[in-house]
């Protein structure tokens, strides 16, 4: 490998790094060499072998082909998917902590999100949500056999699973970030609700209905965010404050993507059957990700901080949606 590949390989390696550990000492386990063996490679005064490039692409999930000048559309993506069994939901976890976190905690880092739906990480805060969104993707994704006949009621989801998602979430909630929200964005929690309550699935009524007073819990949330223009968790300003802006696209249907960039790079995280995600740091395929993000930004309307007229008038249109949806559920 040439001293100019090989530098970026290297380069590409740290950033998919925990910033917590050691370049030298990940190259030298990796590779079951000294670590003065891997100081020599990484100065380029050693090259690597294909052997060990193929070792390390394969170890620190990089396609070798990413690397090459002439070649732009090889991407490889990891992925964090929930399967069929609630167990499967730790791994989905700890997948996502794991390309989270080196974001969470680096010095410098923004986020964007482009929510086609409620973004997950908010159904977190409030205990009652979560349930049901693990229990309808276990139920209508993932066809899991063992809750068929049950019917949703709270507290069937393990508490302790509840609680490390929402550490999880607490991430996300540390990073500032843009997001862009369709009036319809609301919608599919909205149907969710609904169709529990009208196909039987909900244990009663007053569940359906404690559903949609979390619902628009979440938006008094959302609108104190918005008011403020930093993120909240649990009814409380996250400390050290953290910057939110908040974007109302009226044209495009979302797509429920997220990059996430820091003084490290970058992460593209893209939504696929509800809940799963692809993930690539690809140079490339996360410029043209964001390219994309402002090209929507400005063609939306930003809702957050001075825009009051324009927020009242979004976050009443949500709250009649949300009442819409009670006031059904009441009185069937």
């Amino acid at each position: 490998m040439n001293h100019t590949l090989q530098h970026k390989f290297f380069e590409r390696i740290k950033q998919k790094l925990d910033p917590h550990l050691s370049l030298v000492n990940e190259i030298a386990d990796v590779l079951q060499v000294s670590n003065d063996s891997a100081y020599r490679r990484l100065r380029g005064e050693t090259s690597i072998s294909l052997d060990e490039a193929a070792t390390l692409a394969g170890h620190f999930g990089i396609a070798l082909p990413e690397l090459s000048p002439g070649s732009h559309d090889a991407v490889l993506f990891g992925r964090s998917t929930f399967r069929e069994q609630a167990s499967d939901f730790d791994i989905y976890l700890e997948k996502t902590e794991k390309y989270l976190k080196p974001f969470a905690e680096a010095k410098t880092k923004h986020g964007y999100y482009a929510a086609k739906d409620v973004p997950i990480f908010y159904f977190f805060q409030f205990p009652e949500l979560a349930q049901f969104k693990l229990f309808f993707w276990l139920k209508t994704m993932r066809d899991n056999v063992a809750i068929k006949a049950v019917k949703f009621d709270f507290n069937i989801i393990p508490q302790e699973m509840l609680k490390k998602a929402g550490s999880i979430a607490r991430l996300y909630f540390s990073i500032p970030t843009i997001e862009l929200w369709h009036e319809d964005t609301v919608n599919a929690v909205l149907r969710q609700i609904s169709y529990f309550n009208e196909a039987g699935w909900s244990a009663n009524k007053g569940v359906s209905l404690i559903l949609c007073d979390k619902v628009i819990e979440l938006f008094q949330l959302l609108q104190r965010q918005a008011e403020t223009g930093t993120k909240w968790w649990i009814n409380q300003p996250v400390k050290p404050e953290v910057a939110w802006e908040f974007y109302y696209n009226e044209l495009t249907v979302l797509d429920n993507n997220i990059l996430l960039e820091s003084d490290e790079g970058q992460l593209f995280m893209i939504g696929y059957n509800a809940l799963d995600y692809l993930f690539t740091s690809h140079a490339g395929f996360c410029n043209e990700g964001k390219q994309y993000f402002l090209r929507q930004m400005s063609k939306s309307l930003k809702i957050s901080g001075t825009a009051e007229k324009e927020r009242n008038r979004f976050f009443n249109k949500m709250y009649s949606k949300i009442e819409e949806v009670r006031s059904k559920i009441q009185n069937s």
